[in-house]
């Protein structure tokens, strides 16, 4: 217990900069592969399901936060063989707010003919809307702030300590 007290510094730096990192790296790999979208091959195909998903993120907890995502599976074809896909667009696996999710819905209802982008390297991939969206890089700065406050945290440890507890007294 007490290594556990004197490197919590450490332990903070750590998550933060994992949590920082994982960010950064998750959000440039959707980058790159949303700049790859723009050279995929069009197809047409046909929404089959089109709904909005309540997501409860910890259902353990009383006071809950729900958030929305957009439901879109669609059908299409390649070279005679159907393919059935729900991403509508990269990442859109990950929550967010319900007019978001509204407004996805609305773009896609069901029966609708879309076009729909696939990997020429893997068939089974495909999205509706190519690119990577703009919250990507407000993700990666999310993440360097996370690091940054990680290093400034174990930088200035005793000072916050210290003032933690003078405010006690």
């Amino acid at each position: 217990m007490e290594i556990l007290q004197n490197n919590i510094d450490f332990i903070i730096l750590i998550i933060l900069l994992t949590i920082g990192l994982g960010l950064i790296i998750f959000n440039m790999i959707l980058i790159k592969k949303g700049k790859q979208t723009l050279n995929w091959f069009e197809v047409k195909g046909s929404i089959k399901k089109s709904e909005i998903i309540q997501v409860n993120m910890n259902p353990s907890v009383d006071y809950t936060e729900n958030y929305y995502r957009s439901s879109i599976e669609y059908e299409y074809e390649v070279f005679d063989i159907k393919y059935l896909s729900n991403q509508a667009y990269l990442g859109d696996i990950i929550s967010s707010n319900r007019s978001k999710a509204q407004e996805t819905v609305k773009m896609f209802p069901i029966n609708k003919i879309v076009t729909v982008f696939v990997n020429p390297d893997n068939h089974t991939e495909s999205v509706l809307i190519r690119g990577f969206g703009g919250n990507r890089v407000l993700n990666i700065v999310i993440g360097l702030f996370l690091i940054v406050v990680g290093v400034l945290v174990k930088i200035n440890y005793e000072l916050i300590t210290n003032t933690i507890r003078g405010l006690e007294k």
